[in-house]
């Protein structure tokens, strides 16, 4: 269904507002199997307990402090509130009744970071806490005390959420990225709940649908999320809560589920999260895919028919309410063919390869795309490696927020934080220098060829570096199951000292005949260059740097650390070959050696052995193709 479609159909007014509450996610005769399978999951009621009760001996909400205070508000409700449903307990829900008065204690819903603007995504994040807080009460409240409530809520955000939008007030109401789909996908929620309560809510709803829909429309139509997967979260996952109360209450007559991003995205999680449960961490993102996208991610697997995303989606256990409601009637599919061991993401140029959909397989994941997107890095043809259940080569991820220092300086400040910049990836770096964040400074997959013996991938890294290089070509070959090739082919119109970065988890051992060795548990990588040649000179330099600065969002100090190993040329030259052999193993084996036998402008041929087997590689650094013979 089109946008203009769905809207109409939405003017219609398909919402049952008679139905008893709770409403939104699950009805009160799904209450039983809801405490049935939360008291099935180690932990999940016990920890809820301990957090709700928590706030009932701890003190008051921190009114005195904006940010304090609605982070402290929508914990108390969703605990409180998701403790009355699943234990069935009345302090609980005095409790809930408790953190509603005290959320509207707090002068206004803004975080500080955000101001001077009127209506930030904090503002819709607390509304529809409160708005999910009185749906879970049921009939523990009674239809005047949440009537009351729910007038409160219009008079504080509703009506001000139709004014900014209708005005186009702030600039995240044209925003392509998270804050439009997240504010408008949370005010949907709470505008559900004030129907028949608010008699402008059609309208506000019509401003909710049109900007979660508007983000949908605009997203890649293969299914990536460009601020990677721990802005996939917020991004898209309030506009799934709101998908499924929009489910519920029209009885699938508004079915955002068949919207076309919604039944493919569900890819994008399923190939960037390596086996061991790591994710390809790139932008401001966490390592870990997390209980809630996995449970969002079988949601989608239900309505789209995918059961190799609900296998996975079933690996981890529900974590909250919402898990919970998501996964509801999921069940382990008893054949889910495996999906293809190569994929690429065209728009941000993600890509991923593994060799099988087994816990021990390795998995290597590549990225190119353009650098001026929300929360990217500077991580152009960066890339990480989890083999034989151990990330061995990894992507920081995100450090800690620190809003007043410069963290969102993308002009400057942004790039003095590892995480963040060049030295924090598996990539370049040119005279000391990152790469550039600017319009048209992007890495663009050149190659793609997936393959029985070998997959190859080559991605143009230029123009982050312009104008310190006229050619950055970094080509994968990727050997299944333990070797990963990575030749670069650099290029300069100077002399330039060139390093290459290696970041690592584990300790760094010696071992004879390896640039590096790296041992985590079980599994060894071993780093071998074969090119640059040792008699122009070589220089390896561990690096350890630990930052110290003030989390903004938890207001604690933090020691966010980057550990990494740069290789390079002793001098300064216009061109620079690299070609490094990294191979995965466990303790006691052995990874691949070999030798260059030519190398000129136009070719670069190496022979790989490991044991008795033999390859012998044939790269034309023109054509951009490989050759291997065995």
């Amino acid at each position: 269904m089109s946008r203009p479609d769905f809207l109409a159909t939405h003017q219609t007014d398909p919402y049952r507002r008679n139905l008893p509450y709770p409403r939104l996610f699950f009805s009160p005769e799904d209450i039983p199997a809801l405490r049935a399978r939360a008291g099935a999951v180690p932990g999940l009621i016990e920890g809820l307990k301990a957090r709700a009760d928590g706030h009932l001996a701890g003190p008051p909400l921190d009114t005195g402090n904006l940010y304090n205070g609605m982070i402290g508000a929508m914990a108390r409700l969703g605990d409180l509130s998701a403790a009355y449903v699943l234990t069935g307990e009345g302090r609980y829900a005095e409790g809930t009744r408790a953190a509603l008065a005290q959320a509207f204690d707090l002068p206004k819903w803004v975080f500080p970071v955000h101001e001077p603007m009127k209506f930030d995504h904090g503002s819709a994040n607390v509304s529809a806490a409160v708005a999910l807080a009185l749906d879970f009460l049921g009939d523990a409240m009674t239809e005047g005390e949440r009537s009351g409530y729910l007038r409160r809520l219009i008079e504080r955000t509703a009506a001000l959420f139709r004014r900014v939008y209708a005005e186009r007030s702030e600039r995240w109401v044209t925003s392509k990225f998270n804050w439009r789909s997240m504010i408008c996908g949370d005010m949907g929620l709470a505008l559900l709940t004030a129907l028949g309560h608010d008699p402008d809510a059609m309208e506000g709803l019509t401003y909710a649908l049109d900007g979660v829909l508007a983000i949908l429309d605009d997203a890649p139509p293969d299914g990536e999320w460009g601020e990677g997967v721990g802005y996939w979260g917020p991004a898209v996952g309030l506009p799934i809560r709101l998908a499924l109360a929009m489910d519920r209450m029209t009885e699938g007559r508004l079915d955002l589920f068949q919207h076309p991003y919604l039944r493919r995205t569900g890819d994008f999680l399923m190939h960037v999260t390596g086996p061991n449960g790591r994710v390809f961490a790139f932008a401001d993102c966490g390592h870990a895919l997390g209980g809630q996208a996995a449970a969002m991610l079988g949601l989608l697997g239900r309505k789209a028919g995918r059961p190799d995303w609900v296998r996975l989606a079933l690996q981890y256990p529900p974590s909250s309410l919402f898990d919970l409601a998501c996964t509801a009637g999921l069940s382990a599919p008893e054949a889910a063919p495996d999906p293809p061991t190569a994929r690429r993401f065209e728009t941000y140029e993600v890509v991923t390869l593994r060799s099988g959909w087994g816990p021990k397989d390795t998995f290597a994941a590549l990225k190119g795309g353009p650098t001026m997107v929300g929360h990217s890095h500077l991580d152009i043809n960066g890339f990480m490696v989890t083999a034989l259940g151990e990330t061995l080569i990894p992507d920081l991820g995100t450090w800690p927020y620190a809003h007043f220092i410069g963290f969102f300086d993308t002009g400057n400040r942004r790039w003095s934080f590892d995480a963040n910049a060049t030295r924090g990836h598996n990539t370049l770096l040119v005279d000391g220098q990152g790469q550039r964040f600017a319009e048209g400074a992007a890495g663009k997959v050149v190659r793609f060829e997936p393959g029985e013996a070998f997959d190859l991938v080559v991605s143009d890294g230029t123009t982050p570096y312009a104008p310190l290089l006229t050619r950055f070509h970094r080509w994968f070959l990727f050997f299944k199951p333990g070797l990963l090739v990575v030749f670069d082919d650099v290029r300069a119109e100077q002399a330039r000292r060139v390093e290459w970065l290696l970041h690592y988890e584990g300790e760094a051992e010696a071992a004879a005949g390896v640039d590096l060795r790296v041992v985590k548990g079980d599994a060894v990588l071993d780093a071998l260059f074969l090119l640059p040649g040792r008699d122009e000179g070589w220089v390896a330099s561990h690096v350890g740097r630990r930052f110290t600065y003030r989390d903004s969002n938890r207001q604690v100090i933090v020691h966010p650390e980057n550990r990494y190993v740069a290789f390079s040329r002793m001098h300064a030259y216009p061109d620079h070959r690299f070609l490094a052999l990294l191979s995965f193993h466990r303790r006691g084996g052995a990874g691949w050696i070999g030798e260059v036998t030519a190398s000129d402008a136009e070719a670069v041929r190496f022979t790989l052995r490991q044991g008795a087997v033999e390859r012998r590689v044939t790269l034309d650094l023109e054509g951009l193709r490989a050759e291997v013979e065995s």
